[in-house]
């Protein structure tokens, strides 16, 4: 199955349908699988993300919800999911250990837009486009995530889910360590790995000032 590498600017929830109908118009073959380069809203410092998130959790993944919805608007009316275009809302289950900023239960679920499927015709296959160097969330690791509340629309299963607030939004915990996991090469550059406690007490830190 041939590769593609496209470039185009994806925010973290929304993306405009009139950029994607360019890639099918001329990018595109039936029911291939392409892989995107993207650029992402990024920010520097682990102060930055304390500060722009509304919420920021140490916790661990304990399930991928079977439901999903269509992170893709309609430009003219955000309410409604984008037509012909189809952008994977998945809804990981997140059981908290520690609230390091903001409050709430002991669990809460984090919508991650993946893999983006363009339909061609009623005769053919659709098309997939995978992020390059996209990871998904993994049941049974620990994450420090930096969040905020995600846009509640009417077809989404749940009212009450968050969002990643930029680039890296999670750091996975493995081994007493810390690491950035992002699709952008920058973020992952820009927070090379380091010692867990040492990140919780940064965090700490950025918050308290």
């Amino acid at each position: 199955m041939p590769k593609k590498l496209l470039t185009l600017v994806l925010p973290i929830i929304l993306i405009s349908v009139a950029i994607v109908w360019g890639w099918q118009r001329f990018n595109s073959k039936s029911g291939e699988t392409a892989y995107i380069t993207s650029d992402y809203i990024t920010l520097s410092t682990i102060s930055d993300l304390a500060h722009q998130s509304d919420t920021v959790v140490l916790g661990t993944v304990t399930k991928v919800d079977d439901q999903h919805f269509n992170t893709a608007r309609n430009t003219r009316d955000p309410s409604q999911p984008a037509t012909g275009l189809f952008i994977t809302g998945t809804i990981y289950e997140i059981q908290v250990e520690r609230y390091l900023k903001g409050s709430g239960g002991s669990n809460l679920r984090i919508v991650q837009s993946e893999d983006i499927t363009l339909p061609n015709t009623a005769s053919e296959a659709p098309t997939v486009y995978l992020t390059e160097g996209f990871t998904p969330l993994e049941v049974g690791i620990r994450y420090i995530f930096f969040l905020k509340l995600a846009e509640s629309y009417p077809d989404s299963p749940f009212s009450d889910l968050y969002r990643g607030t930029a680039e890296p939004y999670r750091f996975r915990l493995e081994n007493g360590m810390a690491k950035a996991e992002s699709p952008s090469r920058l973020a992952r550059d820009l927070f090379p790995m380091e010692k867990e406690n040492a990140l919780i007490q940064e965090v700490i830190t950025a918050i308290a000032k």
